[in-house]
């Protein structure tokens, strides 16, 4: 087990002033800004890959070990509502969360009031930007969504942790797609740890999350469970197969769980699938139809795997 199991719990409920017991916990992961400023090019706009809720982000190449890594680097701001106790938080969880289809924590800045997460950088980008793509089959799109399941049953559940993470943040845009289109699930900047013995739900004074891929359960009680996370998850596979955003301001055709119930009543649900005449095709084809069991889409990817291997 690694040195670093169970932090996410002892930091969760830690004292917000021992920031200090923190850096000392996590000061091999400690990186000076200096090198940050360098590797983003003093976080010039060229460098800039979006602002998201709690910060702006930024791509970068960071020398480590005498090797050029590339990277994304968070910079918080407290206008953003992470504080303190949040940050640490989050580093805990990045580091003691150990799974192939989560994202790379490379390390982190505390230094002259900045506050920045560093993970490794993957070249394909994130999920939410190739949902249209046509190029990305139906084979890619499954092998995507069951990999992210995987994910989440280790944070949900994994029996080598003694603690359970809920995630409460998880949509397309957090999901990151390396060169292989193998993804990383990414995105713990308002996770929640709780014990096994308490792997039920929390109660939350402040409600947080992105519209559209919230639970309603949590939106109509403050309380946030596992269930939570699977609902947001069904609405990526949601999008996935629909080949477009759940919810995209001020959109003409909004496309929701709740608005897919009356496409269903009213036979329309085919509509809702963009895909083309290759598309088309790929999906009726017999390598995806001809098992019917349980784990029959399991197994035509292990198959793929075979046969590339």
């Amino acid at each position: 087990m690694s040195k670093h199991s169970g932090l996410a719990t002892a930091v969760a409920v830690s004292n917000r002033d021992k920031i200090s017991t923190n850096e000392e916990l996590f000061a091999e992961y400690k990186r000076p800004l200096e090198e940050i400023v360098k590797a983003t090019n003093n976080f010039s706009e060229e460098n800039l890959i979006r602002e998201g809720g709690f910060g702006k982000i930024y791509k970068g190449n960071l020398v480590l070990n005498e090797k050029t890594t590339e990277i994304v680097a968070r910079r918080l701001h407290y206008d953003y509502g992470q504080d303190d106790f949040q940050f640490w938080n989050e580093i805990s969880m990045l580091v003691s969360l150990k799974h192939d289809s989560l994202v790379t924590f490379i390390g982190f800045c505390d230094e002259e009031g900045e506050k920045i997460i560093i993970n490794a950088h993957e070249v394909n980008e994130s999920l939410d930007k190739h949902l249209s793509n046509l190029d990305l089959t139906w084979l890619q799109r499954l092998k995507i969504c069951v990999d992210v399941a995987r994910a989440l049953s280790y944070i949900h559940c994994d029996d080598g942790r003694e603690s359970s993470v809920i995630h409460r943040n998880i949509k397309s845009s957090k999901i990151l797609l390396d060169e292989k289109w193998k993804p990383k699930l990414s995105g713990f900047e308002l996770s929640k740890t709780t014990t096994k013995a308490r792997k039920h739900r929390l109660s939350l004074a402040e409600r947080s999350g992105t519209i559209g891929y919230v639970d309603p359960t949590y939106e109509k009680t403050g309380f946030v469970s596992h269930k939570s996370d699977v609902y947001s998850f069904g609405v990526v596979l949601f999008e996935v197969l629909c080949g477009r955003r759940a919810f995209v301001p001020d959109d003409k055709e909004p496309h929701s769980p709740q608005s897919t119930e009356k496409d269903h009543e009213g036979g329309k649900l085919d509509a809702m699938v963009k895909v083309d005449e290759t598309a088309k095709r790929e999906q009726d084809s017999p390598q995806l139809n001809e098992q019917d069991n349980k784990g029959g889409k399991l197994d035509v990817v292990e198959k793929q795997d075979t046969e590339k291997s």
